[in-house]
């Protein structure tokens, strides 16, 4: 009946648009790109199929240019901050976290 068409379409717009692990980060050097869309990860192999979500500062990132004079041109980058708050390497107990 309608609850399992209900079922159905919502497997259906779960394949049609899958979950989207790609994001937009802004660019903070001189190279004239503003927006930068992260789509893959520098020594991540291809079936590790890695989660953008747990990048770290420091972590080298390939990226296609959104908006700004590097549009839709491939490079890499790396990451330079992130909100979230990640572990000193010098495992001295501090926190670095950015706005």
């Amino acid at each position: 009946g309608i609850l399992g068409c209900l079922i159905l379409a919502l497997v259906m717009v779960d394949w049609a648009f899958p979950h989207v692990k790609t994001f937009m980060v802004q660019c903070c050097d001189n190279s004239g790109a503003w927006n930068l869309k992260v789509v893959g990860r520098v020594g991540a192999g291809r079936c590790e199929n890695g989660d953008y979500r747990k990048l770290q500062s420091g972590d080298q990132v390939v990226v296609v240019g959104r908006t700004g004079g590097a549009k839709n041109r491939i490079m890499r980058a790396v990451i330079v901050r992130t909100r979230k708050m990640s572990a000193n390497p010098l495992q001295n107990g501090f926190k670095v976290c950015y706005d």
